[in-house]
């Protein structure tokens, strides 16, 4: 729980510009939400009992486009980019658990 003063400056610099803030006090086992963005005035940073970062930033689920093999298109392709509606695309984004 002994940060140097580099890294608290860093966490406490990021706060001020609206990162969203975590505490844990069982040295990083369990992290929870420190510090609405919006009002870090009414927050008191105890670095003595406390460990502080960043949020991890959420996982952005991957998309991506399937095109079936038809008369149309020959094969099953797989691409970032929505292909010609002529072949039937399909949408597929990942499902990330919360």
């Amino acid at each position: 729980m002994n940060r140097d003063l580099k890294y608290r400056v860093y966490v406490m610099q990021a706060a001020l510009d609206g990162k969203a803030i975590q505490f844990s006090c069982n040295n990083g086992a369990e992290w929870d939400d420190a510090i609405d963005p919006k009002n870090t005035s009414a927050f008191a940073w105890n670095w003595d009992s406390f460990d502080y970062r960043i949020a991890p930033e959420p996982h952005k689920p991957r998309e991506w486009w399937l095109t079936p093999a038809t008369a149309t298109c020959s094969t099953l392709f797989a691409s970032e980019f929505m292909p010609h509606a002529s072949c039937n695309p399909i949408h597929v984004r990942e499902v990330l658990p919360e």
